[in-house]
């Protein structure tokens, strides 16, 4: 079972290395998740019994994928509003009230 194991999680990991961004499907409408530059690692191996299967091994890989993910939110588009003409900025030195 550990050499059919080792060859699977060999093929995984050589896939990960040739990806550059995860694009994370199967979120709501309006929000787009991509994971760039992902990274893998094994976590750890678990081996058991097969619950489902008497008398078959069943063997886990635990990967951890790490990398940056960048969130879109997409809330629809905002009312239009007046344009701003003018904007009147007055500077007070400091320790002098403002006049009134």
């Amino acid at each position: 079972m550990d050499a059919l194991l080792a060859r699977g999680l060999a093929a995984v990991l050589r896939c990960f290395e040739q990806l550059n961004v995860i694009d994370l499907t199967g979120a709501p409408p309006g929000l787009a998740l991509r994971l760039a530059r992902p990274r893998v690692g094994l976590a750890g191996i678990a081996r058991s019994l097969d619950p489902a299967a008497a008398g078959w091994q069943l063997g886990v890989a635990h990967c951890l994928i790490r990398g940056e993910l960048e969130l879109a939110l997409t809330l629809g588009t905002a009312e239009p509003e007046d344009l701003i003409r003018d904007v009147s900025i007055t500077l007070h030195p400091s320790g002098k009230p403002a006049p009134a």
